[in-house]
C-alpha cells in the first residue's frame, strides 16, 4: 500500500513542477489546492511529519528531534499518515483511476 502512495505523490510532485502553460497552471493551481486541503484533513501529529519528511526534505531522525519524539514514533506517524493522505485524495478523486 505505501508503494501505491509513493507512485501517487510522485505524480502530485510531477504535476506540481512541470513547465509553465495556462492550462497546465489551472490544474497546477487546483491539484495545490487539493493536496493542502487533504493535508489538512490529517491529524496534527501526521501532518507535521508527512510536511517535515516529505516536502521540506528532513529526515526522520530529523524530524523526529524537530517533533521532539522518538524515530519509531515518527515512523508509524508516517505510515498512518500515508495511508490516511492516500484515502482523502482517493475520496476526493484527486487522481483518475
Amino acid at each position: 500500500m505505501i508503494s501505491i502512495f509513493s507512485n501517487d505523490f510522485k505524480k502530485v510532485e510531477n504535476t506540481l513542477h512541470s513547465d509553465y502553460n495556462p492550462s497546465i497552471e489551472f490544474e497546477k493551481n487546483d491539484l495545490k489546492k487539493k493536496v493542502i486541503d487533504a493535508l489538512n484533513k490529517l491529524p496534527e501529529n501526521q501532518r507535521i511529519a508527512l510536511t517535515l519528511i516529505k516536502l521540506d526534505g528532513q529526515s526522520y531522525k530529523e524530524a523526529a528531534l524537530i517533533m521532539d519524539t522518538s524515530l519509531s514514533s515518527v515512523e508509524s506517524l508516517m505510515i498512518r499518515a500515508k495511508i490516511n493522505f492516500k484515502k482523502i485524495l482517493e475520496k476526493e478523486n484527486v487522481f483518475e483511476k
